[in-house]
């Protein structure tokens, strides 16, 4: 670990942390959707159902922890989010969630200035599954299903440092629009935004 690393874990136990990440949007083109997943379903023979809480305890528990099953329970009674992912031999191969009713970045801190938007949420696949597309395929299943939904645009939060995340999106047909640092203090979170310049 270098001396980076260290000093922001040394903080972190103070209780000041920050974390960097791009806001990407895309307002809906369901003709190139459509196309895009079409040509997905052909290349992956795997169905992606809605999930159930059942279907979590399926998964890695490394990434399924108490803690996100905790959360992951209490979103499944939320009527403003939905699960979805793929299921092979009764293991849990992918998961991610839509939210359809704000743009959140912490249980404590949303963006603002969004209206008729989702946000693509908490996407993960299991490492005994990478490699297959599956990010791609369910990413263009859920912006389907927030146009079907009435909703025509879209949001992704992403690390900065989350470079396959970041491609993904973008070939999602999501572009960045903002760069943001969010900072918490001692419980408090503060967000510094800018307009992204590429």
């Amino acid at each position: 670990m270098n001396f980076n690393k260290l000093f922001k874990a040394a903080l972190r136990r103070l209780g000041i942390w920050w974390e960097e990440y791009y806001i990407l949007q895309t307002d809906i083109n369901i003709d190139i959707i459509n196309n895009k997943f079409s040509l997905l379903s052909e290349k992956i023979p795997h169905k992606i159902t809605r999930l159930s809480y059942d279907d979590f305890l399926k998964g890695d528990k490394k990434f399924y922890t108490n803690k996100k099953l905790l959360k992951y329970k209490k979103w499944l009674i939320d009527n403003n989010r939905e699960a979805y992912g793929i299921i092979i031999d009764n293991e849990l191969a992918y998961s991610s969630w839509i939210c359809f009713d704000k743009i959140e970045l912490t249980n404590k801190t949303s963006l603002k200035n969004y209206e008729n938007a989702a946000l693509l949420q908490d996407a993960y696949c299991n490492s005994k599954f990478r490699g297959q597309g599956f990010h791609n395929y369910v990413n263009i299943f859920r912006l389907k299903t927030i146009y079907d939904r009435g909703i025509k645009t879209a949001i992704g939060i992403v690390r900065k440092t989350n470079l396959p995340a970041l491609k993904v999106q973008k070939n999602s047909t999501l572009i960045i629009t903002d760069s943001i640092i969010l900072i918490s203090l001692f419980g408090k979170e503060f967000i510094k935004s800018t307009k992204y310049d590429s």
